[in-house]
């Protein structure tokens, strides 16, 4: 695969785990008020966190060199997607508090929680959500995208990086759910 190539697949995940996450983040949030709201902090339906947690966890997977049966174990993508993600949520949200003042996100009421923006509970669940992704749900959208023309998810990813940087501004404050 050209630099080129890898790069325009490398956006398309970016842009449909953004979707996917911010999709999960609604119906959560949805279950949990009993009403609709953004759960991301553009005005648009992407919550970037969940893109670059994915593509981060994709390639580090990829980097890893693979055991004789050619497959990584679930334990070890338990534990390189635990540390990952919890990383990322950690720069996240301090970043976003930082940026905007606002907390998307608080677990100051959890137990060994880090300022409120990481808890080992749900470390946990990023952990087993990192083994069903790896496991499960990128090899099925993988075979699903692989017979895209590389014109046509080209064409995708430019449309969607337009619409992103349309949607750089946040919505007005929210309070936490």
């Amino acid at each position: 695969m050209t630099p080129t190539e890898s790069a325009v697949k490398t956006l398309y995940w970016f842009f449909l785990y953004g979707f996917i996450g911010w999709g999960v983040e609604v119906v959560y949030a949805a279950i949990k008020t009993h009403k609709l709201v953004n759960r991301g902090f553009l005005c648009g339906p992407i919550c970037p966190i969940y893109g670059f947690g994915m593509v981060g966890l994709i390639y580090s997977v990829s980097l890893i060199p693979m055991p004789d049966s050619g497959s990584m174990s679930a334990v070890s993508i338990f534990f390189i997607g635990m540390i990952l993600t919890t990383a990322i949520e950690l720069v996240g949200g301090w970043a976003l508090f930082k940026i905007y003042h606002i907390r998307w996100w608080d677990y100051s009421n959890m137990k060994f929680n880090l300022g409120g923006y990481i808890c080992p509970q749900f470390s946990l669940l990023w952990g087993l959500g990192s083994v069903l992704m790896i496991k499960v749900i990128h090899p099925l959208l993988a075979r699903g995208s692989s017979p895209m023309p590389f014109n046509i998810m080209l064409i995708v990813d430019v449309v969607l990086l337009f619409f992103l940087l349309w949607t750089l501004r946040p919505p007005p404050p929210r309070p936490l759910a």
